[in-house]
């Protein structure tokens, strides 16, 4: 990822929200795994039943760490995670470069096990929280797909323009093709009286024409 320079930083609200997204995202596939697994070893067993639940109270204990993880994951590979999908915002280095595999861990650790350092970004600057200082990272608005293709629209020429331009060309071409007639024409007559010389383009398109009638005109007066 490169360095968020003509970017804008993502407020400590959007941050929150896309945390607690993703927070939840965790949670269901939790709860959702140890009920289906609580499930199972009932119909295996009491003593089976029982040590299920001794591994999902563990479990619940290493949430953060399975929090952890999950944005490890999204964000060294894609940048943000579905929470920050969804709120529009994005995971990148302060420097220009790809976020890498420790600074993602060592973010997400922080994170994890030291949520109260998301206050830090209240009164940062750039919206910083403490784990963004540590692993030298900061949170970005992502413009949105619309946006950036009328930032493209509005960067090229209207087609009105376009038209206009053209328009104008066009007779600044016929203003330079008039003026080549002119100074056919004057060459025609320069010795007084006008001869007919069917090599002469009086269009005035072809002016090698037109020098080379006037050197067969002087070579035949000397001649």
């Amino acid at each position: 990822m490169t360095a968020p320079g003509p970017w804008e930083y993502a407020g400590p609200v959007s941050r929150a929200v896309a945390y607690l997204l993703d927070t939840l995202v965790v949670a269901v596939v939790f709860t959702g795994a140890a009920a289906v697994a609580g499930m199972v070893t009932s119909v295996m067993g009491a003593r089976l039943h029982d040590l299920t639940r001794a591994a999902t109270s563990t479990l619940l204990l290493a949430l953060p760490a399975l929090l952890a993880a999950y944005c490890t994951l999204f964000w060294a590979l894609t940048g943000r995670t579905p929470g920050m999908a969804v709120l529009g915002v994005r995971v990148v280095g302060t420097r220009p470069r790809r976020l890498s595999w420790a600074a993602a861990l060592l973010r997400a650790l922080l994170l994890a096990y030291f949520p109260v350092g998301a206050v830090w970004a209240l009164v940062d600057r750039r919206h910083q929280a403490v784990h963004d200082k540590v692993a030298r990272t900061v949170v970005i608005r992502t413009p949105p797909a619309r946006r950036t293709r009328r930032a493209t629209m509005a960067a090229s020429p209207p087609p009105a323009d376009i038209a206009v331009a053209y328009d104008k060309a066009m007779r600044d071409l016929i203003a330079l093709r008039r003026e080549r007639t002119a100074l056919a024409r004057r060459l025609e007559a320069y010795d007084g009286k006008v001869v007919r010389d069917p090599s002469i383009v009086v269009s005035g398109r072809d002016e090698i024409g037109i020098v080379q009638a006037e050197r067969r005109r002087s070579g035949k007066r000397n001649g």
